[in-house]
Order: structure tokens, then sequence, then C-alpha cells
């Protein structure tokens, strides 16, 4: 019995960090233009937590979306970091993967992973991608 509760606590707390994550508040949506560019339209960030299952959406604010705003997507997605992740924290990891979003089977996602140096500790950001093409 002893062993059961042992095994039932150690698998709940390696699913911790992961379900904390998970379960983080949404980072507040916002308007800018491209800082990394001279001229540039204005974009806007949903609302999100910016994980897996409720990726950062950036959307050109006024006007169509045109095939030259890919280019700012990168610089975008800098900005919306260093303005919400401690500076402190180190990036480990920039990959495309796939995620999650209502309404989309096959979504991709650009993710980035950063260590927060004093606890060690991994925290996954990710910024949907489906809308850039």
């Amino acid at each position: 019995m002893r062993v059961a509760r042992c095994r039932w606590l150690t698998a709940l707390l390696l699913c911790l960090p992961a379900f904390a994550q998970e379960m983080r508040p949404p980072y507040e949506g916002f308007e800018t233009d491209d800082p990394e560019a001279e001229s540039s339209p204005v974009f806007a960030y949903s609302t999100a937590r910016a994980t897996e299952d409720d990726p950062v959406v950036i959307t050109r604010r006024y006007g169509e979306r045109e095939d030259s705003d890919h280019e700012h997507r990168v610089s975008l997605q800098r900005y919306w970091l260093a303005v919400n992740v401690p500076e402190a924290w180190e990036g480990t990891m920039r990959v495309q993967s796939t995620c999650r979003r209502a309404g989309d089977r096959d979504a991709r996602c650009d993710q980035y992973t950063f260590v927060d140096p004093k606890t060690k500790q991994e925290h996954t950001f990710y910024f949907y991608l489906n809308n850039w093409h």
C-alpha cells in the first residue's frame, strides 16, 4: 500500500511543472508595429496563455493581410517575448511544432523554450503560424 502511494505521489510531482505551465493565466493582448523595421503595419497580439493549446495569435490590425507581412513574423515574436519573459531567463530552443487551437486540427506553431537559471525550470511559449501563409 505504501509503495503504491509513493509511486502515485512521484507521478503527480513529475506532472506538476507541465500542469502549472498549462494553467498559467493569459497574457494580455496588445498592438504594436514591428520595432525592428523602419516602416511596418500595426499588428495585434491576442490575449493568450502562450501554451500548446492556447498559442499567441499575431494578426495585422488594419487592412488586409499582405504577403510582405510574413517578413515581420519573427521580430514580432521576439518583441512579445521581450515584453513577457523575464530578462534573466535563457532561451534554449526555437522550433516549429504542432499545437492545438480551436477549430484547427493541423495547427502549426513556433515554439520557444526558456530556462530560469535560478530554478532550472523550463518555460515554453507558442505562437500560432497557420494565419501567416
